[in-house]
Order: C-alpha cells, then sequence, then structure tokens
C-alpha cells in the first residue's frame, strides 16, 4: 500500500464510524497520516500536525497491519512499532487494527 491508499483505508474506518479517544499522527516513510475523530466532520489528512499520540513506522508494517499480515504486538516487540504519547489512543488505534 502507498500513503493514499494507507490515507483512504483509515478515511473508511472513521467514515464507519470509528473514533479515537485522543489525535493520532502517523509518521510513515512515505509520508504522514493526521487522524483527529473529534473534530465535525472528522478529520484525516496527510498533514503533519501535532498530536496526542504519534506512531512511527513505515509503510510496509503498516500495509502488514492493516491487511492482517502482521500483528500489532509482533510489530511492537520486534520495534517495527514506536508509539510516542497518549496510550489510550494507541490501544484504541491497535483494536481498530486487529478487526
Amino acid at each position: 500500500m502507498n500513503i493514499l491508499e494507507i490515507t483512504d483505508k483509515i478515511k473508511g474506518l472513521v467514515d464507519g464510524g470509528a473514533t479515537l479517544p485522543g489525535t493520532l499522527q502517523l509518521q510513515l516513510d512515505g509520508g504522514h497520516v493526521f487522524v483527529d475523530t473529534s473534530a465535525q466532520p472528522p478529520v484525516v489528512n496527510n498533514e503533519m500536525r501535532e498530536a496526542g499520540c504519534t506512531i512511527k513506522t513505515t509503510l510496509a508494517t503498516l500495509s502488514g497491519l492493516l491487511t492482517g499480515d502482521l500483528n500489532v504486538m509482533m510489530a511492537m516487540m520486534t520495534g517495527k512499532l514506536k508509539i510516542s504519547g497518549d496510550m489510550n489512543t494507541a490501544m484504541k488505534v491497535a483494536q481498530l487494527i486487529s478487526q
């Protein structure tokens, strides 16, 4: 998946009713994805913005997580996924990805 496909996948989750307890910034090797489900309408875009939770990973790792080919816990334990900030938001992201 490329950055636009990942952004569209996340928009689909948000449009389907997925919410986060805070803001999220995905920092990927191919760009950024910012998510704020508290805004009206919810915001999902490719801007680099300050967020309560930041997840750093690669496009390949995030693609594997979104398609179910890679487990969130395995990605964290192997250092493929780095999380900083609000852990409640990070836990909710993990739940959404695992669906």
